[in-house]
């Protein structure tokens, strides 16, 4: 019998001592204890909220006692505009018009840069973006292009190019019989 108890004495003090070294928890456990006891009565002895009611043919407790859709009544305002709200969006986030002007750079890289549209081109052409992958592909002028297919340039007319190698920051776009350069500028 004796046994028994040395048992329980022992547990007992290995309780007491941890709760003793961990106070600070012992004592928010406490709390919450005594908070969810302080609740269980007030919900069982009827001291809780009261609940809602929806008995039908009960009526609002407002001034209108009709109550249905046919009182609604939807009236539209305009907003007024005051100056310098920032109301409407400056610029579209997802358009790639001048976004990214000035990116590149255009070199006419074959002799015949005087010839009669070259230049015109060169200027109309830009290279936004490289992607280089197992089929490397070039924006250019808001157009994903890869190696052999065409970019239109628009000017005084318009213009075909196509598209003669990508490489890692530059592009070769030929116009009739001339090659154009066109390289990504690296950030200051």
């Amino acid at each position: 019998m004796r046994t028994n108890g040395d048992k329980t004495d022992r547990t007992l003090n290995r309780l007491v001592n941890r709760l003793s070294a961990d106070k600070k928890k012992c004592v928010i456990a406490a709390a919450l204890i005594v908070l969810m006891i302080f609740m269980w009565v007030r919900l069982l002895g009827g001291k809780g909220p009261q609940s809602a009611r929806a008995a039908e043919g009960s009526q609002p407790t407002g001034g209108n006692q009709n109550s249905g859709v046919e009182n609604l009544k939807v009236e539209f305002v305009e907003l007024p505009y005051v100056e310098g709200r920032h109301d409407v969006l400056a610029r579209d986030f997802f358009r790639m018009d001048g976004q990214f002007s000035g990116t590149s750079e255009a070199s006419i890289v074959s002799a015949d840069a005087g010839k009669d549209g070259v230049r015109e081109v060169a200027q109309g052409l830009r290279l936004d973006a490289i992607s280089m992958g197992p089929q490397p592909e070039a924006f250019i002028n808001d157009k994903l292009v890869k190696v052999g297919e065409t970019v239109v340039v628009e000017g005084s007319k318009s213009y075909q190019c196509q598209v003669r190698s990508i490489r890692a920051n530059s592009v070769i776009v030929k116009y009739e019989e001339t090659e154009i350069e066109l390289k990504l500028k690296q950030p200051d």
